[in-house]
């Protein structure tokens, strides 16, 4: 869904969540002349906003930081973009946050408003005029 405005959902209120695509750096391990190293780096290799960035970092042992000394500098191993105006909705039509949402405001619509889609109602009908038939 695409917006110029940030979207809530109709139900709780909540912000939509931005679409976001994720691009990953793993590569870059083995071409250090390659890695990216901050925020900055990233915007300047895309057209979109970053908005997140996971860093790496190399360890003198194979398990990791709770075993090893970092080794070298931290370098960006992935980071996620946005086209400024594409938001993710969970129901497919740009109104709920999640599907509990969506739930939520059809129960409350139907036992609170007695809203009913088209296919109820011609039944209903259908069954009233039987009913008035018989009688």
């Amino acid at each position: 869904m695409k917006s110029n405005t940030q979207p809530y959902c109709r139900w709780c209120g909540k912000p939509l969540r931005k679409d976001t695509e994720w691009h990953y750096r793993g590569a870059d391990r083995a071409n250090k002349a390659n890695r990216l190293h901050s925020k900055a780096d990233c915007q300047r290799q895309v057209n979109q906003k970053v908005i997140s960035v996971k860093y790496h970092q190399d360890y003198d042992d194979w398990r990791g930081p709770s075993h090893g000394e970092p080794v070298g500098e931290r370098y960006v191993y992935s980071f996620s973009t946005w086209d400024g105006e594409s938001y993710e909705a969970a129901d497919y039509t740009g109104f709920f946050c999640s599907n509990l949402c969506a739930f939520r405001l059809g129960v409350s619509a139907a036992r609170d408003h007695h809203l009913a889609g088209p296919d109820y109602n011609e039944r209903i009908k259908a069954i009233n005029a039987k009913k008035n038939d018989a009688a």
